[in-house]
């Protein structure tokens, strides 16, 4: 398996042997270096230190699927809609740790060997991923992504004692929710065939009948929840398949573990069952919880105990299904999962607030959230009062965070904007599908407005309070086609809403002018799919009329309004595919506009912003695919303070402007050094940076060949912070204290310096001089000159974008460097490697390319095994 950790050790290893053995037959070896720098596409490409960033610990989101170790039932797994991913928990679920290399994917299905409980098989997005040590090292396929297929389900065949024989169910080609297929592989994943199957619609779950072999079951239905579904079955291990059509949504599917006749059902309209197996002289009988059921759970310990999730209830039967009692809870779970010793103990997923355990049967559920990293926060808002409070709109509803620093749940509305009443933090708006919702009494009670008498599915984007005038509200509204917009205006305190504005995109963003309540801002756009561009308008009378600013032809997803001098503003421009990427600035009230991309990354789409209120040089801007990133000279210039492998929605600033702090910035420039307390909302949670006890470094990078500047050098620091050189100036914020220097650059040796020591509020200037090392690359030796030397600007990518982001990343680019003089050498001595080497390279780039769009791979086992000859 392609794990970081091995491969660094079996480098090490190879890379001992050499210079314990200085002949040529060695030489393969020290150059399988070379192929291995290629191949580590790391399971932990996406996983940083981010020391600086705490955990505010608003724990839960949607959770998908649930799986409990078949032997002990200690060790439990959790996948998540986008968030962590998956989740792994050692005491039953007391605690959970996020497994690297899921984040921001939706995990489906996990599933245990029964024969070998230390493995463990998981669905995700468009390709598998197995363990092999109970989730330590993990291991990729990629057979569905060809024809763009979701695998949603995975079962591996407990008639196989070896555990390589492994079914995966998936949706159609291309992402349709039609044909869809089920694929087999009987070596372990190292090789991948399509099943006899063409499903009319989804393959969402499998079952396999754990007392007939070659007997599998397959549930097919459109992944919206349409009302159509069918029920496939096959005795022959996949060569031919027999089906019912259902005429509803399917969600479960799952077979008596000693009756092997007795199959169960479950979806939109309840629970089916049937007696006689794969006998089509009789149908389906439909069972009494005649209501929407997203789970089925069969309890090894009582075979005959059957648990349904049904909607906010639990359907619970102690004979097959033939009788029911009915348990009122308060979650509504889309998995279930049984304890494998206690028969009592049930665990639950829920629709969007985490797992939940039950230790009575499934008559009740506690929530068992810590750790579990997937609850979205779309939006956030800072009280204005002396102690603020914190207000969340996520997946799971609005949260507040008082002076106990608790979350409480004020509301279970899905929520994608809230917002504090500027002058009096007992009122609280919040806006929900359809409907924006108003609370005067810090979410005990609730008041809601329809926000649009249209059927089709819109939602509140935005609301905006006006500082000035604060009976004067305004909230965005985007439809979820993506083509159409609406901006709504209240001037009685949110009591009453009427139209204003409407687009042909999607309105992201709302602001009211700080000093002007007349003039309000909407940034427009659709940000996901289908992304088309819009721009930013302004309103000069309230909200009557509506005009283009020259900021047009892009995806306006946030503004900022300096309340020092408002005629600063921001705009932060992107999509979801990086498209009508930018952060624009202001300096004229929005007449004209300039970007400002310095030390940015050349694919980024920036989600919000957030101005100093002390100071409108230092803005804050959260980038959805790449971290939180600062100016402090007025956007001159931008550093990367961490979190760059979250999805970030909304950034904001508790300010604390009566300590500020001097920094020495560019030239001879000082600037304040921000000392407030940032927050930012990501898909996998709350994170909170104090930037009180910080400094900076700074400088120009150069080269130590020609003293000129060296752009895009990527300087990094041992906390974890990082930024982009640009013209050969870089800064960044760190925490005081000492630390060593990285910066790596194309075409350039790495530097490493330790030892730089920085005291809270302090500026440390630093220049650094890099020596060129196209001489120490052994990839520029091979490719340069050949038909293939555009490979070296996806290997550079590859470098700078995947292992660069990783500890374990950096000691591989470190090892490689390290070496890459002599393998130069070692190419150049014997041209007979120069011909296998090309061929494996060519052979892996797909998957070099695959890892550049965060898509970790597997490599074949046909590579894997020229790769092998070229080193044996």
């Amino acid at each position: 398996m392609l794990i970081v950790p091995a491969l660094l050790d079996c480098m090490q290893e190879r890379v001992a042997m050499h210079h314990s053995q200085n002949t040529c037959t060695k030489t393969p070896n020290i150059l399988f270096l070379l192929i291995i720098f290629l191949l580590c596409i790391p399971a932990l490409a996406k996983t940083q230190e981010d020391s600086l960033w705490h955990d505010l610990g608003l724990y839960g989101g949607q959770i998908k699927t649930i799986a409990v170790d078949p032997l002990s039932g200690s060790m439990l797994y959790a996948g998540s809609y986008m968030g962590g991913g998956l989740f792994k928990s050692f005491d039953q679920g007391v605690t959970w740790k996020e497994i690297p290399g899921f984040r921001d994917t939706e995990v489906y299905d996990i599933t245990f060997d029964p024969n070998h409980p230390e493995t463990l098989w998981v669905a995700h997005n468009q390709y598998i991923q197995v363990s092999r040590d109970d989730g330590a090292t993990w291991q990729k396929f990629l057979f569905a992504e060809a024809e763009s297929r979701f695998c949603y389900a995975v079962r591996i065949d407990p008639h196989d004692a070896s555990g390589d024989t492994v079914y995966v169910g998936t949706g159609g080609p291309d992402g349709r929710d039609e044909w869809g297929a089920v694929f087999k592989t009987i070596d372990g994943g190292d090789h991948w065939f399509k099943t006899s199957l063409i499903a009319s619609y989804n393959v969402l779950r499998l079952s396999i009948n754990p007392s007939r072999s070659g007997e599998i079951w397959a549930a097919s239905s459109i992944n919206v929840g349409l009302p159509q579904g069918k029920i496939y079955v096959t005795s022959d291990s996949g060569m031919s398949w027999g089906s019912w059509d259902i005429g509803w949504y399917l969600d479960d599917l799952a077979i008596h573990p000693v009756n092997p006749s007795l199959i169960f059902a479950a979806g939109e309209l309840g629970l089916i069952r049937k007696l006689d197996g794969i006998g089509k002289a009789t149908g389906w009988q439909q069972l009494e919880p005649q209501t929407l059921c997203h789970s089925l759970c069969l309890i090894p310990e009582s075979p005959d105990t059957l648990y349904a999730a049904l909607e906010n209830k639990i359907a619970a039967s102690i004979d097959a299904g033939k009788t029911w009692s009915y348990y009122t809870v308060a979650q509504q779970f889309l998995s279930l999962a049984a304890d494998p010793l206690q028969s009592d103990i049930v665990y639950g997923g829920d629709l969007n607030k985490g797992v939940f355990k039950s230790t009575d049967g499934a008559r009740s559920f506690a929530e068992i959230n810590n750790g579990i990293r997937a609850n979205q926060i779309f939006s956030i808002d800072s009280s204005p009062a002396q102690a603020p409070s914190i207000l969340a709109g996520t997946l799971a509803g609005v949260y507040i965070r008082d002076a106990t620093m608790r979350w409480n749940l004020i509301n279970d509305g899905h929520a994608e904007a809230v917002a504090f009443h500027p002058q009096n933090d007992s009122i609280i708006y919040a806006g929900f599908p359809l409907k924006i919702g108003k609370s005067t009494d810090r979410g005990t009670t609730w008041s809601y407005q329809s926000i649009s008498s249209l059927s089709e599915m819109h939602d509140v984007s935005s609301i905006a309070v006006s500082s000035r005038a604060p009976e004067l509200v305004v909230a965005g509204i985007y439809f979820y086609s993506g083509k159409k917009g609406r901006i709504i205006k209240s001037t009685d305190t949110g009591e009453t809403y009427n139209l204003m504005w409407e687009t042909t995109v999607p309105v992201n963003t709302v602001r009211i002018h700080p000093v002007n309540p007349l003039v309000i801002f909407a940034g427009t756009g659709s940000f996901y799919a289908p992304v088309a561009p819009g721009g930013l308008f302004v309103s000069s009378d309230g909200g009557a009329t509506w005009q283009k600013t020259s900021l047009q032809n892009v995806i306006v997803n946030s503004v900022a309004i300096s309340s020092l001098d408002p005629r600063i503003i921001y705009a932060g421009c992107g999509g979801s595919d990086n498209a009508y990427s930018g952060i624009y600035k202001s300096s004229d009230g929005g007449a004209t506009w300039q970007k400002t991309p310095r030390g940015l990354p050349h694919e980024y789409a920036i989600t919000s912003l957030q101005i100093d209120t002390a100071n409108m040089n230092i803005v804050y801007a959260a980038s959805f695919y790449g971290g939180v990133y600062l100016t402090v000279d007025g956007g001159d210039y931008w550093t990367q303070i961490g979190l760059s492998d979250y999805l970030i929605y909304d950034v904001i600033l508790q300010a604390q402007p009566s300590d500020i702090k001097q920094i020495k910035t560019a030239g001879t420039v000082t600037a304040p050094l921000p000392v407030g307390t940032i927050v930012a909302g990501t898909t996998s949670g709350i994170y909170q940076y104090a930037a009180g006890d910080t400094g900076t470094l700074c400088g120009i990078i150069t080269s130590a060949e020609t003293g000129a500047p060296i752009d895009a050098a990527q300087v990094s620091v041992s906390c974890g912070s990082s930024c982009i050189s640009s013209d050969g100036y870089y800064l960044m914020l760190v925490p005081s204290g000492t630390h060593t220097i990285e910066v790596q650059a194309a075409g350039y040796e790495r530097a490493d310096l330790p030892g730089i020591a920085v005291s809270s509020g302090q500026s440390v200037s630093y220049d650094i001089a890099l020596h060129p090392s196209d001489t120490t690359c052994p990839a520029t030796a091979l490719l340069l000159g050949t038909p293939y030397q555009n490979y070296l600007e996806n290997l550079k990518a590859f470098r700078d974008r995947v292992l660069r982001r990783t500890s374990r990343g950096k000691q591989l680019i470190s090892l490689y460097y390290t070496a890459g003089a002599e393998l130069v050498r070692l190419l150049n001595a014997h041209p007979e490697l120069r011909t296998p080497c090309l061929s494996v390279m060519r052979e892996i780039m797909p998957a070099v390319a695959a890892s550049l769009a965060d898509k970790p791979v597997s490599i074949p086992a046909s590579v894997l095994n020229k790769i092998e000859t070229v080193v044996s």
